[in-house]
């Protein structure tokens, strides 16, 4: 195997220039050799196991980012477009000669930006597959053609940002091989018991990331899906962290709600267990949504307009 560690590579035929046109290969990378810290950093459980899969956190840098969120080109070639912003808009309302009632309520904004071109997110994940009794962080099956050049590189350079080292190996499964595959993109709270203390636990640090004036159309939003009394929590992890699902399961809606602004809510009417095997791409794609609602100020009626009535009790 030919081992690479560098910060970021630009030329793929430097390092990946033996290959054959159309030849297989993994890149991986030894998981004793990597940090306990880091491999829950990227959004794996501490104890590994062949076949585990991840999309991996985006936090780690920009490739990461760019692998989990996608990204916008600005475009500063094309003339200015007027764009909206929802905020909470704060005011004293007279009551009486001597009183003031506080008082708020979400407007969208405008403002003027240049327009931007979004680039879906590669979604390329890690899994953990297993050589004699050692495991490994891999990444999934790469074919080295002409067309598949880009992501190769993507994929070096995101095994680099993550774990600052990779291993040009064979795909061979006399080799290197899973027994079973399975996605841990996914943390799902218990039935039985009303875990919304949880759900807020593990939201409010992304909510605090936020820029100030963003977070309470955030909260708002996962108030008003919580308002129908969802039996089903999720809460996304590694690549997919910051998405919370609410499951209707009477219903058979499941409702995917992203809390980073300027992204969308999507709402399937599928079971959970094929939902938790969709990738990145697959949900942010909306093929298979019965819904995608865009997070602006007439979001709320649409949420009405597709739960329906509130439940009771």
């Amino acid at each position: 195997m030919i081992q690479v560690k560098k910060n970021k590579i630009r030329n793929l035929d430097r390092y990946f220039g033996f290959l054959k046109e159309g030849e297989q290969i993994r890149l991986v990378v030894k998981s004793s050799d990597v940090p306990q810290d880091k491999i829950v950093k990227i959004g794996f459980p501490t104890s590994l196991a062949n076949g585990q899969k991840v999309l991996p956190s985006p936090l780690f840098g920009s490739v990461s980012s760019f692998n989990a969120l996608g990204k916008e080109i600005v475009r500063k070639d094309l003339p200015m477009e007027t764009a909206y912003r929802t905020v909470e808009w704060h005011w004293e309302q007279w009551d009486g000669p001597y009183n003031t009632i506080p008082m708020s309520k979400l407007v969208d904004v405008p403002y003027k930006r240049y327009p931007r071109d979004f680039v879906p997110p590669p979604s390329n994940e890690v899994e953990i597959i297993q050589k004699d009794n050692d495991l490994f962080f891999s990444s999934e099956i790469l074919t080295f053609t002409p067309g598949d050049k880009e992501n190769i590189l993507h994929v070096a350079n995101l095994f680099l940002e993550i774990f600052g080292q990779f291993e040009i190996a064979s795909h061979n499964l006399s080799s290197y091989y899973t027994t079973k595959e399975e996605r841990l993109n996914w943390q799902i709270l218990p039935p039985g018991e009303y875990p919304w203390e949880k759900v807020e636990e593990k939201l409010k640090p992304l909510i605090d990331s936020l820029p100030k004036g963003n977070r309470p159309w955030a909260k708002y939003r996962v108030e008003k899906v919580k308002e129908y009394k969802p039996d089903f929590h999720a809460i996304g992890t590694g690549g997919f962290w910051g998405y919370v699902v609410f499951g209707f399961t009477s219903k058979n809606l499941y409702v995917f709600e992203c809390i980073k602004y300027g992204n969308a809510t999507y709402v399937f009417n599928q079971d959970w267990k094929e939902l938790s095997k969709l990738t990145k791409a697959q949900v942010i794609q909306g093929d298979l949504a019965k819904a995608r609602v865009i997070h602006h100020k007439s979001w709320v009626k649409q949420i009405d307009e597709i739960l329906g009535e509130k439940q009771n009790g």
